[in-house]
């Protein structure tokens, strides 16, 4: 086993050892407790204070961080949001007969969380925890709308784009055309730009906070996403996005109707 490999189980054991009886621990009491060195459960926690994973109180013992709080408040909201959204998942679902996700972002990736899947689908990429490129989905795009202008040049700029289609766009200017017009429409476009003969419809779902937190996408065949069906299918995400995010605590003028 590598020493990085340990030193991470090392690490996850320290975190581990703090409990609800025992919030506070000294590096001696760790050391007895995980019986490890004493100079190296120091190193490890000098590295998890300056990460903001481990903070050291007035007395010289240690606890759990803001940054171990600020996780767990981000796997807790997960959950929470994958628990709202599953009704309003399947009722799209339902009444499109298509292939429906539910996304957030890592980064430069988003990750499907949850999903309700057409049998008959065609799409190969989209599966629960898969991570697929923001600049080439349409839930991707997307997410990119809760950017401002600057970030959202940064972004793009710090992401390795290939091609995965002929009809992927590669050039920067031209994404941050896409995002911009994903932001005034309310809607983004996988126009087989991750895979041929598959398109995608992505809206945003935000929070009380007006951030985007999430996206909500229809993948279908060309064929079944093409002519008057796209603006209804259209129709149809961003109202499902909406009625996510209203519950979400986000209010907007159409949420208000909903």
């Amino acid at each position: 086993m590598s020493g990085h490999v340990r030193a991470v189980q090392r690490a996850l054991a320290i975190l581990k050892a703090f409990s609800l009886e025992n919030p506070q621990l000294s590096c001696s009491e760790l050391s007895r407790k995980l019986k490890i060195h004493p100079s190296t459960i120091h190193r490890l926690l000098l590295t998890m204070e300056k990460e903001k994973i481990i903070d050291r109180l007035e007395n010289g013992k240690y606890a759990l961080g803001l940054k171990v709080f600020e996780l767990g408040c981000i796997a807790a909201a997960q959950r929470e949001l994958v628990k709202v959204a599953r009704p309003y998942l399947e009722e799209l679902h339902r009444i499109s007969g298509e292939t429906v996700n539910l996304v957030i972002m890592d980064g430069t990736e988003a990750i499907y969380l949850d999903k309700c899947e057409n049998p008959m689908s065609m799409v190969q990429y989209a599966r629960i925890g898969k991570r697929i490129p923001l600049y080439c989905s349409a839930v991707g795009k997307a997410l990119l709308t809760g950017f401002h202008q600057e970030d959202l040049q940064r972004a793009l700029n710090s992401i390795k784009i290939i091609p995965h289609t002929p009809n992927t766009i590669i050039d920067v200017g031209k994404l941050m055309e896409a995002v911009q017009m994903a932001k005034i429409n309310g809607y983004a476009i996988d126009n087989e730009e991750v895979e041929l003969g598959i398109k995608c419809i992505g809206a945003p779902v935000k929070r009380e906070s007006g951030h985007v937190i999430a996206a909500i996408s229809i993948c279908g065949p060309v064929s079944r996403l093409s002519g008057g069906r796209f603006f209804e299918l259209v129709h149809q995400v961003k109202t499902t996005a909406e009625k996510v995010s209203n519950r979400m605590g986000y209010c907007s003028l159409n949420a208000l109707s909903l």
